[in-house]
């Protein structure tokens, strides 16, 4: 037993750290400084080993349990390499458990707790049971699965029952949307197919995986790429900090194919600092759509995270999305919602609706 404190234990060479209740490892209470400094410790000595163990965390608190989990879905998807790979382990309850039926709450518990004759499992299910207990921490704490609470956007269940094997193909009619980073943040090119709504990242530059700014010249060709290998009705980009290439360049060399502007003062450019109120209604019918199974997408896993990570924001009488801990990212939640909101706008233009009723459609620019 050590010192939470990380100063106290900064150069010490460990040979097994086992780091207990990693879901309440916050910036606040230092528990992010802390595991920063036992992992950099473990880094130095060969063969050294660290052991986390934790409740299941909620959703974008930003505790140190949920990047542990994030880091292993990116080795997992080969957005990184570790000589040393993580190894992740949890038994969680079946995802048809009915929260409601304490029969089936009976049989997720024996399974869960079948190696743990110390649990007394009828006094777990009646605090289950009890009427002022929320279903989404029963869910946490007892089927140890990772449930979005309610400020959460949307929740992981639902997100993850929309997903599909299906994929965007060549010649598909799309629309695109990008949420644009420099630094910090991410950058996640998404395309959506007008035909079911599939949303597909087509290009993601994550600099805390990437250890590096925003590669432009490598979203410069993603943006070529989708143009050539798609009919893409619209695009719509936010203008900081690529004012360039959303306000000039881009809108210079695809314009013409574009069936509608992004915003009334831009066909590429949707100015999201001056456009909260549009972006809040997409918001909404967006997390609608997710809640009903209307939202189709591919399980791309960075874009999941920032779906995952999105928390409630009200914003005048809808509900919009925005970011909860500061390093949580949610900017593929937001190319998404920009995305589903042009399509939506395509589909209820005038120049598909000549489409649709046979007309020749040509556009003048």
């Amino acid at each position: 037993m050590v010192s939470s404190r990380a100063a106290t234990i900064r150069g010490s060479r460990p040979t097994l750290v086992i780091a207990d209740e990693c879901s309440e490892w916050t910036v606040s209470n230092g528990g992010r400084r802390l595991w920063e400094t036992i992992d950099d410790n473990a880094t130095k000595v060969d063969g050294s080993r660290v052991l986390a163990l934790m409740n299941t965390w909620s959703p974008g608190s930003g505790s140190v349990a949920e990047d542990i989990y994030d880091s292993w879905l990116n080795e997992r998807t080969g957005a990184t390499v570790n000589e040393r790979p993580l190894l992740y382990w949890s038994r969680e309850a079946s995802a048809d458990t009915d929260w409601s039926d304490p029969a089936s709450i009976e049989r997720t518990l024996a399974y869960i707790y079948d190696e743990c004759p110390w649990v007394n499992q009828s006094q777990v299910l009646s605090k289950i049971m009890a009427p002022m207990k929320p279903v989404a921490s029963s869910m946490r704490e007892f089927g140890n699965l990772i449930v979005s609470d309610l400020s959460s956007w949307v929740s992981k269940q639902d997100w993850d029952a929309n997903a599909c094997d299906d994929r965007i193909v060549d010649g598909d009619e799309i629309v695109l949307a990008l949420d644009p980073a420099l630094t910090e943040d991410a950058t996640v090119l998404i395309g959506c197919r007008l035909s079911d709504g599939l949303a597909q990242p087509l290009f993601t530059w994550d600099p805390a995986t990437m250890h590096r700014d925003l590669d432009v010249a490598a979203l410069d060709a993603a943006v070529a790429d989708a143009f050539d290998r798609f009919q893409v009705r619209a695009f719509a980009a936010d203008v900081h900090p690529l004012e360039g290439r959303v306000l000039v360049d881009w809108p210079t060399a695809y314009g013409d194919r574009l069936w509608l502007d992004a915003s009334a003062k831009h066909l590429i450019g949707f100015d999201m600092r001056a456009l909260k109120l549009d972006v809040a209604r997409a918001a909404e019918l967006v997390a609608d759509d997710i809640a009903n199974k209307s939202c189709p997408h591919v399980g791309d896993p960075l874009l999941t995270t920032h779906v995952v990570n999105a928390q409630r924001r009200p914003y005048r009488e809808y509900v919009s999305l925005g970011r909860g801990h500061r390093d949580r990212k949610i900017d593929g939640a937001v190319s998404l919602v920009l995305a589903r909101l042009m399509r939506r706008s395509v589909l209820e233009s005038d120049a598909y609706t000549r489409r649709s009723q046979g007309s020749k459609v040509v556009v003048f620019r």
